[in-house]
């Protein structure tokens, strides 16, 4: 008996139109960066930037594949500018580094801005911590933080929303091992890169 065989139909790229698509980003983000360093600090334009992009591409990776976790980079983003720019750059970090990943993935709901009021409590307690201790070790702070703002999104994930403690202990414990690893690898490097 003879066995069909499959024919796979590859889709044809345009490559050109990716190109151009990837030159109009670059190109906005250019001038973007261009205009948000005459403001603040560009080290910490490049920063905002990098990591809302890859807050971004997190957030879409998350809706496209429907895993029940919470990848980010704004707890970490808001603890670095805070540390090395102050409370204000740390506040604004820490609304912009959601908000900007929300319109570009087209996907707001009531959690994201449960999500936006922690990273907000990350740059206040960053500055209350640095403050009493200024020479506080950065991983450390980092992950004193996490485990603060895990515990705080967990309890109102289960009063608030009224989440169901799966989900709830499946975003918390993807959260936390997440931030885990991003702190311990890049913390320190980071935060002698961008504060000297």
């Amino acid at each position: 008996m003879l066995k069909r065989r499959k024919v796979i139909v590859k889709k044809k790229i345009d490559y050109e139109a990716l190109l151009k698509k990837y030159m109009r980003f670059l190109l906005v983000f250019t001038i973007s960066l261009f205009i948000v360093s005459r403001f603040i600090n560009p080290k910490l334009a490049i920063f905002l930037f990098v990591t809302t992009a890859f807050n971004a591409m997190l957030q879409k990776f998350i809706l496209k594949t429907g895993v029940p976790a919470d990848f980010e980079l704004s707890t970490f983003a808001t603890i670095i500018a805070t540390m090395g720019f102050g409370l204000k750059m740390g506040l604004l970090v820490a609304i912009l580094s959601k908000f900007i990943a929300m319109v570009a993935t087209a996907y707001m709901i009531a959690d994201h801005f449960f999500m936006m009021f922690t990273y907000i409590m990350a740059a206040i307690l960053t500055s209350i911590f640095i403050s009493i201790s200024p020479g506080i070790d950065p991983l450390t702070l980092g992950l004193t933080i996490v485990i603060m703002n895990n515990a705080l999104m967990f309890f109102m994930s289960a009063k608030i929303m009224r989440l169901d403690i799966t989900s709830n202990l499946s975003y918390t414990l993807t959260n936390f091992f997440f931030n885990l690893v991003v702190f311990s690898v890049f913390i320190r490097g980071i935060h002698g890169l961008i504060i000297g």
